[in-house]
């Protein structure tokens, strides 16, 4: 019905919306809901939400319409506006559900999700306004300071201000002059767009004040808000934490959670990228014959390459499970980067066999009939699939594809790519 009529407006029932958030699966129905909603161009409402947590994961999910008792109750006369306390979590966020969705996903949380919305002073107030500013908000550490164009000049702070007018006379000598007199003049100025991982590196190599007074947030060169180095801390933890949450406790990589809500986001972002699903091939029979441990120190292995042939600042690595591995490359030289870690692969993987096996070539273990089975040395097959923008719309699609090129490569004798370029532009 829904392909047919082509609705404007699908409502979800509050089956699927109540306690979702104890629930994976009611999530990802919704996701799935959601996936055909963009592809038929309507809009989705959530029905029943009751509950901030309620609130909180559909909005993650990306839904932008709502209804339910957590926003009112049904009255004959009803308000025309949210009460303050939802209208801010709905716009403003900052709850630990949408935390956990921004650490999941990389490079997503940026300066404009650290900033305290503080009023700046002018270049041009007086000493004694700012002073009163500072009297009347005794929460407040630092004031930025902006000319008339609005841009960030100077930073004071509470201390060096306070501490300044505490002298004899400093109130009747300076009151009335320019503020800019015990202003810093040279604060930390950080783009909003910039993300955690560059406001870390900019105040690891900056001077210790900034991460105690704080830094301004600018927008296009313009005052934007304020932000303080507890908060990059906080986002650093809960990134720290998240990432360990969905980690694979073997190799420490992001699990299907991360890995699905990155692919998620390429697609959202509309970036071309390559998705190229990795598996080891002839393992099974190998961890039967050598053991669990000696498995496990191939899967790490195959990690430890993996990772040599991503570039950190624009790649993703993840790891699906047993000997599973995706990687999202944005790298232009990403084929050249595959061949490499298949010839890597190839020579590292020796040292894991003995000699009388590598002189054969392989090793033999006995099936359930009891005949002898000889299988080649463990290689590493990569089935690539080049994604343009604009051409899927969910990771399941991207996944499927991967894992049909991850099929074609495996019917290749030894280390091998198989390319999917049916969807590239120049396919």
């Amino acid at each position: 019905m829904w392909s047919e009529l082509r609705p404007a407006f699908v409502k979800i029932d509050k089956h699927f919306v109540q306690n979702i958030e104890n629930d994976p699966v009611k999530e990802q129905f919704i996701r799935s809901i959601l996936d055909i909603a963009r592809q038929a161009r309507c809009r989705v409402i959530a029905e029943g939400i009751e509950t901030e947590a309620e609130m909180r994961v559909t909005k993650r999910l990306g839904m932008t319409d709502g209804q339910g008792y957590y926003f009112a109750k049904p009255v004959s006369d009803p308000e025309k506006m949210l009460l303050p306390g939802i209208s801010h979590a709905l716009f403003h966020g900052g709850g630990k559900e949408d935390q956990d969705h921004e650490t999941c996903t990389r490079d997503t949380i940026t300066a404009r999700n650290l900033i305290h919305q503080q009023s700046p002073v002018r270049l041009m107030d007086s000493n004694d306004h700012v002073l009163r500013i500072l009297e009347k908000n005794p929460h407040v550490d630092s004031l930025p300071v902006v000319d008339n164009a609005q841009a960030p000049v100077g930073l004071i702070t509470r201390s060096s201000m306070v501490g300044s007018f505490a002298q004899p006379y400093r109130h009747e000598l300076f009151g009335k002059k320019s503020c800019a007199q015990f202003m810093d003049t040279q604060p930390l100025l950080v783009e909003k767009t910039a993300t955690v991982q560059d406001i870390s590196r900019i105040l690891s190599s900056s001077e210790r004040r900034h991460l105690v007074q704080g830094f301004i947030v600018t927008d296009q060169g313009k005052y934007h808000g304020m932000a303080y180095g507890q908060d990059l801390i906080r986002v650093i933890t809960d990134m720290q934490i998240q990432a360990a949450k969905y980690a694979n406790p073997l190799t420490q990589l992001p699990g299907n959670v991360p890995i699905h809500e990155h692919l998620d986001s390429l697609l959202r972002d509309r970036t071309s990228f390559v998705a190229c699903y990795c598996d080891l091939d002839h393992f099974k029979p190998y961890n039967d014959l050598y053991g669990f441990s000696a498995g496990d120190a191939i899967i790490q292995m195959t990690a430890e390459i993996l990772k040599r042939a991503c570039a950190p600042e624009a790649d993703f690595l993840g790891h699906i499970g047993g000997d599973d591995f995706i990687v999202l490359f944005q790298s232009q030289d990403w084929e050249d980067r595959c061949h490499a870690a298949l010839r890597e692969f190839e020579q590292g993987v020796r040292t894991h066999f003995t000699r009388e096996d590598l002189e054969l070539g392989g090793y033999c273990t006995e099936n359930r009939q009891f005949e002898k089975v000889f299988h080649p040395l463990t290689s590493l097959s990569i089935g690539a699939v080049v994604v343009p923008p604009d051409r899927f719309s969910s990771y399941m699609e991207v996944s499927k594809l991967a894992s049909g090129a991850k099929s074609q490569a495996k019917k290749m004798q030894g280390n091998a790519l198989f390319i999917n370029r049916r969807f590239s532009a120049a396919g």
